[in-house]
């Protein structure tokens, strides 16, 4: 059932003091487009995972939730290089720290997985002008403190998951299987956020959604 009304999460002042903790290593000054990036949905590290199907393997099938690794990191490093005002903060359970060592150093990159709880998250994602995350818990977070977002889906059906409720600054990329997503059409998904990108956020009049 779909709820009654839109999240509601209160954010209290000590989290917002931890949030403000959190991200002061991000200068306020030139002024930074700060990007929180969720990963998420990886519950297994690679080893584990191949441990697990040699003994289970009826009970090991393909995570349909998770963009890989790999992808995430080339649209990183796309985004940094060629727009010097984007910060990225990855978020992620304390189950998921390994899910950072997959992404290419870089100064921009501020790493808080497993650094927050839900009221830390929420202030933290206050703080930043995008989320971009597939189906997880941050997701919904970022509903109940109204953050965009761009949300990526394979097999899940958001509008059976969420984001709820839906506005026009959530972008959803849409495809059968979470491999059919290029990096490419998620930086462009993105780069409409960006203040100096040629189509404005205030542009993003609907929710797109790439079939």
């Amino acid at each position: 059932e779909f709820p009654a009304g839109p999240y509601e999460l209160n954010v209290n002042a000590q989290d917002k003091a931890d949030a403000d903790r959190l991200l002061k290593s991000i200068p306020a000054a030139p002024e930074p487009f700060v990007i929180a990036l969720h990963m998420g949905c990886h519950q297994i590290s690679k080893k584990g995972q191949r441990f697990l199907y040699k003994l289970f393997p009826f009970l090991m099938t393909k995570d349909t939730r998770s963009w890989s690794f790999k992808r995430f990191d080339q649209l990183v490093q796309r985004l940094l290089t060629q727009h010097p005002a984007v910060h990225i903060v990855l978020t992620g359970s304390s189950s998921e720290a390994f899910a950072a060592d997959a992404l290419t150093a870089h100064p921009h990159i501020l790493n808080l997985i497993g650094k927050t709880n839900v009221g830390q998250l929420a202030a933290v994602l206050q703080r930043c002008q995008l989320l971009l995350t597939g189906d997880t818990g941050p997701m919904h977070v970022a509903c109940a403190v109204d953050r965009p977002m761009v949300l990526l889906c394979g097999k899940t059906d958001p509008a059976q998951t969420g984001p709820y409720p839906m506005h026009s600054h959530h972008s959803i990329i849409r495809k059968d299987g979470m491999d059919n997503i290029s990096v490419d059409e998620v930086y462009q998904a993105v780069v409409r956020y960006l203040p100096e990108a040629s189509t404005k956020r205030a542009a993003v009049a609907t929710p797109s959604t790439v079939a």
